[in-house]
């Protein structure tokens, strides 16, 4: 009976053993497939800064030209608008000579 006693208690042994192996090996693959979803997690992160970044940039470059559009329009208005003005000084100047012009004349009779 002690031999039986020995075997059933080498057999309790392996069956923990066995065990524990299983244990650790599902252990094992858990701590892997949680490293596998935290580095996925990071890539997706670093995925949606990168593009949040190039976002950013596009909207920063289209609110310089942007800028850069208006100020050439403001300039162009300007120049335009001196344009104007120096073509209303000259109209108001060749109107003043047809006035003397008409002053000096001599007066028709009727």
């Amino acid at each position: 009976t002690s031999t039986a006693g020995l075997a059933d208690l080498d057999t309790c042994e392996e069956l923990a053993e066995m065990q524990q192996r299983v244990l650790y090996t599902t252990i094992r693959e858990e701590i892997g497939a949680e490293e596998d979803r935290v580095y996925e997690e990071a890539q997706r992160r670093e995925a949606e800064a990168k593009a949040a970044a190039e976002r950013a940039a596009a909207l920063a470059k289209a609110k310089e030209e942007g800028g850069q559009e208006k100020e050439g329009a403001a300039d162009g208005g300007a120049e335009g608008g001196a344009d104007a003005k120096g073509g209303a000084s000259e109209g108001k100047g060749g109107a003043d000579e047809e006035k003397d012009a008409i002053s000096e004349a001599p007066a028709s009779e009727p």
